[in-house]
């Protein structure tokens, strides 16, 4: 962060960096944020030339999804289905959905999105192999893919 202290032309425009909380958000002499946990933290610039002049920015972490594990791979029976585990971790990350995609019509996903952790049911439809690709909705590029084989 940087602090802008006016007048221009103040003696004085040195700031104390000062944080609520050190246990989500840490900042150095020289004003550098650094996120420590999950939450809000406010930070705040105060002069040093002895006017208790100051400003305060609020500074929110996010936990990002750090993995999603489901199975490598799935081998059904056309006609049948099988329930897959899909494990979305930390699970106290601000937005754990994730949406799944088949890449093809060999298969019938019981669920295009979901909102955290869940079972989802593959059905085989045709026989050959298909990809389920589920990825994280929270930006933070995570996927898992499973390989499915229609017999």
């Amino acid at each position: 962060l940087k602090a802008t202290v006016s007048p221009s032309n103040a003696t004085n425009k040195a700031v104390k960096w000062a944080t609520s909380k050190k246990s989500v958000a840490t900042v150095s002499a020289a004003g550098k944020v650094t996120a420590k946990a999950k939450g809000s933290a406010n930070i705040t610039a105060t002069a040093k030339d002895g006017s208790k002049k100051s400003a305060k920015c609020v500074v929110t972490v996010k936990q990002p999804v750090k993995k999603i594990t489901a199975p490598k791979s799935v081998k059904i029976k056309k006609g049948a289905s099988k329930k897959v585990k899909i494990t979305v971790s930390p699970s106290n990350a601000n937005n754990t959905a994730c949406t799944l995609k088949a890449s093809n019509k060999n298969i019938k996903l019981s669920a295009k999105t979901i909102k955290k952790s869940a079972t989802v049911k593959i059905t085989g439809v045709k026989k050959g192999s298909s990809k389920v690709t589920v990825t994280a909705k929270d930006g933070s590029k995570k996927k898992a893919v499973i390989k499915v084989t229609v017999k």
